[in-house]
């Protein structure tokens, strides 16, 4: 499929479909991303000699979306209904994201809840973000 096919799928009721009661100015930023990402993905998939998996292109847009989401830290997004619509498994969905975002060269801030159920231990997540507040907070003073 071309880009300009791509992109011209990725709406306002396909951006709402996976992300349940967003607003409307919260849908025109996702839908730019996408279009972006869709846009830097054309063009790093020209220049790599790589193998993609095989449900990739099936994919492609909710994955973009997934990652436009997480940039613009939009907590509405379902990636169940991602996987869904992308008519693949979690696992190949997961590939193709993970695909992406290396494609992309997309990074994403670490948050400590992520941390902390990295580790397994959830519930101390807060009280860390607290300790690093005052840690950072005495630093600027010291400065």
């Amino acid at each position: 499929m071309t880009c300009r096919f791509l992109v011209a799928t990725v709406t306002k009721d396909y951006i709402s479909a996976l992300a349940p009661g967003l607003d409307l100015s919260s849908i025109q930023k996702v839908i730019t991303k996408v279009k972006d990402y869709l846009f830097g993905l054309e063009g790093a998939l020209s220049r790599s000699a790589g193998r993609l998996s095989p449900n990739f292109s099936l994919c492609q847009i909710p994955v973009c979306v997934d990652i436009a989401c997480k940039i613009l830290n939009i907590p509405q997004f379902s990636r169940e209904l991602a996987i869904k619509k992308s008519a693949s498994s979690p696992q190949d969905y997961e590939r193709a994201f993970q695909e992406a975002v290396n494609l992309l060269g997309v990074t994403f801030p670490i948050k400590f809840e992520d941390l902390c159920l990295s580790f397994g231990c959830s519930g101390i997540g807060a009280a860390c973000e607290r300790l690093l507040e005052k840690v950072s907070t005495r630093n600027d003073e010291k400065i």
